[in-house]
């Protein structure tokens, strides 16, 4: 086997190395935006339930929030907390 064929050969295998590699990483990604975004909408889900439309006024808060754990978090305190003022009073808290 000539250098040429060798380096082509390398070539080829680290170019489908990084291919396999970009796909598994762009599925992570896909799957971490699933995940925030319906803890997102859980949140606004359970405090429209429970507190009626008053909750709507805090969807860009919760919206901006980026932080999977934070979110999951936030789904939790929305089925329990027992009032919309407290729940406003955690997110402060989170982001003040």
């Amino acid at each position: 086997m000539n250098k040429t064929a060798v380096f082509d050969m390398l070539f080829q295998d680290g170019l489908e190395k990084g291919l396999q590699q970009g796909i598994e990483k762009g599925i992570e990604k896909g799957e971490e935006k699933g995940r925030k975004e319906t803890a997102r909408c859980s949140v606004l889900r359970i405090l429209l339930r429970r507190f009626g439309p008053g909750a709507e006024n805090l969807r860009a808060r919760i919206e901006a929030i980026d932080d999977p754990a934070r979110l999951e978090a936030l789904v939790e305190e929305a089925a329990v907390v027992p009032s919309l003022e407290a729940f406003t009073s955690i997110l402060d808290g989170l982001t003040g």
